[in-house]
């Protein structure tokens, strides 16, 4: 009897399993990568599955302050009220502390976690209450490859890398991004989704890597482009919608992009023939 065949799953990349057994080892663990490449799907995921209760979210942003990590006061009519914010509520019900894009929040929020690293309790700086922190507390951050790095305060960004287990995300492959495709677009077709990876490989990585930020084109941009088919737009103007337009912000290689795109690259019409957009 033959066994039918299982596509591969989010969580069965690589890296996943890596991640999981430093989440088991450490209490903080920071995954680096670049957008778009499931750093974030994981990370709620694996939160579930080790807390049994939706993340504790904390966004980073560089508007953020200690109370948005601790709470704050609420006048409610002649009276005031202590409103916890995610660290508290993690440390009370057990939830995952996921902070998404560490590297965008100011350094003076990020000093708040650094109790967290070895101690057992913290206070909370409004109210005064001791917390205990639990063995299985843990505290998942993602962040950018390219913002980690600070000139102020580089104190207190080491001090809380060191207390963190790093791990460093690869890129998606085109075997991946197809295999998501196909999951996350059951109803797409297999022509479609071939396109598709065609277009993404041809326009996917433009120029050096080290460049700030790089000029590369994460799955977004293929998940993107494969929505725009599914609903009738020509692949042409889907490849130059969701994948030439992401260099926007690059003048040498968006124009580069314009230029593949005239000629058809990724699209199956490479020729020296240039058409007029």
């Amino acid at each position: 009897m033959s066994t039918p065949s299982v596509r591969p799953t989010l969580s069965s990349m690589g890296w996943h399993d890596t991640a999981a057994l430093l989440l088991q080892i450490q209490r903080m663990v920071l995954l680096v990568g670049r957008p778009g490449i499931g750093k974030s799907a994981w990370a709620v995921e694996q939160a579930r599955r080790w807390s049994g209760v939706e993340p504790e979210v904390l966004q980073g942003s560089p508007e953020r302050d200690a109370s948005a990590l601790w709470g704050l006061f609420l006048l409610e009519g002649d009276r005031t009220r202590f409103v916890d914010g995610p660290l508290p509520r993690a440390l009370r019900s057990g939830a995952v502390l996921l902070v998404e894009e560490i590297n965008l929040l100011p350094l003076e929020a990020r000093a708040e976690l650094l109790a967290l690293r070895e101690a057992s309790v913290v206070t909370n700086p409004f109210t005064g209450e001791r917390l205990p922190i639990s063995e299985r507390f843990r505290l998942l951050a993602t962040s950018n490859p390219e913002s980690l790095q600070c000139d102020r305060m580089g104190d207190v960004a080491e001090a809380l890398i060191d207390g963190c287990l790093v791990l460093d995300v690869p890129d998606l492959n085109v075997v991946q991004v197809t295999d998501l495709l196909r999951q996350q677009h059951q109803s797409a077709n297999e022509v479609h989704i071939d396109q598709v990876a065609k277009a993404w490989v041809a326009y996917q990585d433009l120029g050096d890597p080290m460049a700030k930020p790089p000029a590369r084109l994460s799955y977004r941009a293929a998940d993107q482009c494969l929505r725009l088919l599914m609903a009738g737009l020509e692949l042409r103007q889907a490849v130059r919608v969701a994948m030439v337009n992401k260099y926007a912000s690059h003048e040498k290689h968006y124009q580069t992009a314009q230029q593949m795109w005239r000629l058809g690259r990724g699209m199956g019409e490479e020729s020296d023939f240039v058409v007029d957009p």
